[in-house]
């Protein structure tokens, strides 16, 4: 599919279509013409921007689901901060920037712990395991994030110059998805001693099926 995606993108700037250089995947192809990256460097290149831009992002929407699932508690923090902002928009009015500056508890929710026996890619591991920063790390506690966290001691999205340029992205991506799935339907898991397995990020083995029911209006 990306072969393909990518010669008719070629095809096009060769016929004198100029692409939006400020688009990435236009500079990759505007490359290519130019004989300064092979093709399959360019596919090679975008099929890492998808699974960094998208996988992680929906892996870490499917973990935050098991975790609400499983506390039901945090679940009931959750749906309040939506439903308080839910009450100060019309029917049918859609989410605005604002309002996810709101989300507060849900971002804190989002940003759950590692548990314990997982592989991970890099060093993030001893930091977010560190009971300096991080008071009993195993446990789920959303509000842990009230908190201030030093410098580099909590790094899903890197730090420094090379931090994740969609960090904001995904963080809206997250923030959105949760409010509507909370304050529109109910769910279960299907397989609640589901195992984490690594792909090469956590993922649940059988899927994380759930049961999903809409709410009453």
């Amino acid at each position: 599919m990306l072969i393909k995606v990518v010669r008719e993108k070629r095809k096009e700037m060769e016929s004198g279509l100029v692409g939006d250089e400020r688009m990435l995947f236009s500079r990759f192809v505007s490359g290519m013409i130019r004989e300064e990256i092979s093709e399959e460097e360019v596919i090679d290149n975008v099929v890492l921007l998808v699974f960094a831009a998208h996988d992680t992002t929906s892996f870490a929407i499917a973990m935050t689901f098991k975790m609400l699932a499983e506390h039901p508690d945090c679940h009931s923090l959750l749906l309040q901060e939506h439903d308080d902002i839910m009450s100060r928009r019309r029917p049918g009015e859609n989410l605005t920037l604002e309002d996810t500056k709101k989300m507060k508890y849900t971002w804190q929710v989002a940003r759950f712990t590692i548990p314990k026996g997982w592989k991970v890619l890099w060093t993030t591991y001893g930091t977010h395991y560190n009971e300096e920063y991080f008071k009993d790390p195993l446990t789920f506690n959303p509000r842990r994030f009230e908190e201030r966290i030093p410098p580099y001691a909590y790094l899903p999205f890197g730090g420094g110059p090379r931090i994740c340029a969609g960090n904001q992205l995904a963080k809206l991506n997250i923030l959105i998805f949760i409010h509507y799935v909370v304050t529109r339907y109910n769910w279960s898991l299907l397989c609640p001693d589901e195992q984490i397995t690594m792909d090469p990020l956590p993922f649940p083995s059988h899927g994380m099926p759930i049961k999903v029911s809409l709410k009453s209006s």
